[in-house]
């Protein structure tokens, strides 16, 4: 029995200790069964206790933790999935992988997992190991591949879908990234017009002496209330610590969280482009999960373990408590408020014929389309929109600060 002393991750919280084991492998075992993300293990001697034998997860040196984005997740399946449908074992697969990859928090993954695979651990239980990078669909469809014998079949689904995912996100962005650079444009034009251009026009005008118009005086009320810090600045504060409290709520009152997630899915595009995404990802995963002959109770646990609004996931929740009742699933769906009617009708049609995998799969085509759709429709508002609020918020300062100078020109022209 030796001694190793060891340092890692549980989360994000770097660890250190020591642990007693008759090799380095089992020492490795039995940390990365408490959860924890190996980056150093070594080796104390017990003459000395200075000799170490250094086992390093990590490539090079210790390097601060990394978690793996969804980008590096579609990099790391696309390489697995080509490396194993290539015939290759995972332990090979994975063993090249650490060696290819030049992405040191990548690489820290692959080691991890190698590791884990070469002690006996299957791939889905050592997935565990990284719940950052890997949620609960991913790991119970590589288990489906693993059980079934067809993990390259579900690597390739998990690529794609992954991949199309991504595509989703970067439309997303795409359509809000010229109405948040508007909108960031127009507050730093109306700050700056408030802070020094307005003033000014105030010197200006108190040098004249003349009565100012009602919208002039309430432009030059806000200035003056954005300059003062006892205001503007306890304000801004204010707005502040109102975010923070805002937060904290939603982190710690579950009460709170789901009045706030109902409310979300009722705002209009953003509630109907999270549903129909949402959509998009259950029949997914039920396509994928019914070819892996999966239990229908399992695939709908899963899709509700998936969801990330509560609204969303409750709703599955009394889909999967009716099928215990014995109900089918078309007739449940259909029954919740939040998921539209047409999910429900499609897969009554798929109960009809008997193919509900094919028919998970259309309707998984049908609500991707119906994404796009809606991003493109709020990209088309929410531009506009931003145009217009731009120039009149801007256009509505500068006329307010040009109408005592008409009005001094009508007196000097009269």
């Amino acid at each position: 029995m030796a001694s190793f002393e060891w340092k890692g991750f549980i989360g994000t919280e770097v660890q250190s200790g020591t642990i007693e084991a008759d090799g380095t492998d089992e020492a490795a075992y039995e940390l990365r069964k408490r959860g924890l993300i190996i980056t150093h293990l070594d080796k104390i001697s017990v003459a000395a206790g200075t000799d170490k034998k250094k086992f390093s997860l990590l490539p090079t040196k210790d390097k601060a933790y990394k978690p793996l984005t969804p980008k590096d997740v579609v990099i790391f399946t696309k390489k697995l999935s080509t490396m194993v449908k290539a015939g290759l074992t995972l332990v090979v697969a994975l063993r090249l992988m650490s060696e290819q990859i030049s992405e040191a928090h990548i690489k820290r993954v692959c080691d991890g997992l190698l590791v884990d695979v070469e002690n006996g651990q299957a791939l889905s239980d050592a997935l565990k190991q990284y719940p950052e990078a890997f949620d609960t669909v991913y790991i119970n469809l590589v288990r489906a591949g693993e059980a079934s014998g067809r993990l390259d079949f579900f690597l390739q689904k998990l690529q794609e879908n992954l991949e199309k995912a991504l595509e989703v996100r970067a439309t997303i962005k795409k359509a809000l990234f010229y109405p948040s650079i508007l909108l960031t444009v127009t507050i730093v034009v109306v700050g700056i017009m408030l802070i020094f251009v307005v003033p000014i026009f105030a010197e200006l005008f108190e040098s004249a002496g003349s009565e100012l118009p009602a919208l002039t005086a309430a432009v030059m009320s806000v200035s003056h209330f954005v300059q003062d810090p006892m205001r503007g600045g306890l304000l801004l504060l204010f707005i502040v610590l109102g975010v923070v409290a805002f937060r904290q709520t939603m982190r710690k009152d579950p009460k709170f969280r789901r009045k706030v997630h109902y409310k979300i899915l009722n705002i209009p595009l953003f509630g109907d482009l999270i549903v129909k995404s949402a959509m998009a990802k259950v029949a997914m995963i039920m396509s994928n999960l019914t070819a892996a002959g999966a239990p229908l109770l399992d695939s709908v646990d899963i899709c509700e373990s998936s969801m990330s609004n509560i609204g969303l996931a409750e709703a599955l929740s009394n889909v999967r408590n009716g099928l215990y009742e014995g109900r089918q699933i078309s007739e449940l769906f259909a029954e919740q408020r939040v998921i539209p009617d047409t999910f429900g009708q499609l897969l009554s049609v798929g109960e009809e014929t008997g193919n509900m995998e094919d028919m998970y799969q259309s309707v998984a085509n049908y609500y991707q389309e119906e994404v796009n759709e809606a991003v493109s429709s709020m990209t088309s508002l929410l531009e506009p929109v931003m145009i217009v609020f731009m120039g009149l918020t801007v256009g509505f300062i500068i006329v307010a600060m040009y109408l005592p100078i008409f009005s001094m020109g009508d007196v000097i022209g009269g």
